[in-house]
């Protein structure tokens, strides 16, 4: 599933993220520039921790319901990983799983500065996404999926789909391309 358009073709904007709460790593090394006028600006954009913001925007992930089982599954905050949020950044990104085994869904949180911006896709994806920041407004996600004839139940997705999601200033929203997992 290509889109070349914002987020399941609908744009995250600043002003509606309240409003997007059914929107639904490893983060890039990034050189630390250095300098008096550095030091002002890291002060100015500090904010919360990710595990801060977790707290307050975790509780509005709706739990999930497999389509297999029927099972009701709450998102579990325990093994959220904060370590892609960034409240200098212009996009940033925490995971929250749903259950505790490997190929367990997982929602990635988007966020401009602090500012919950909504989930990257509509529904929790299976597996471990792998997550990588570039220049602090992008974020490249690949999404593992189980390949046609493998076994969902897999720890070793052989399937990968990859989105880009990028901060666009001028429309303060969030603009997807690429793909996304079958089924997302």
């Amino acid at each position: 599933m290509t889109s070349t358009t914002s987020i399941r073709t609908r744009i995250l904007t600043a002003g509606a993220a309240a409003a997007l709460l059914t929107a639904s790593g490893i983060p890039a090394a990034v050189a630390a520039p250095s300098g008096p006028e550095t030091a002002a600006a890291q002060e100015d954009c500090a904010g919360p921790s990710g595990e801060r913001v977790l707290l307050r925007d975790g509780g509005s992930l709706p739990d999930w319901v497999s389509p297999t089982t029927g099972e009701t599954v709450e998102p579990n905050l325990e093994f959220a990983d904060t370590s892609g949020f960034d409240a200098c950044a212009d996009l940033s990104w925490i995971t929250v799983q749903y259950g505790n085994a490997t190929h367990s869904p997982q929602h990635i949180l988007l966020y401009h500065g602090t500012e919950y911006l909504g989930t990257a896709t509509s529904e929790p994806q299976p597996y471990l996404p792998q997550i990588e920041s570039t220049g602090g407004d992008t974020l490249t996600v690949g999404y593992p999926y189980a390949a046609p004839g493998q076994d969902p139940a897999t720890a070793n997705p052989r399937g990968n789909a990859v989105s880009t999601f990028t901060w666009d200033e001028a429309t303060q929203s969030v603009v997807h391309e690429g793909d996304f997992p079958p089924g997302a």
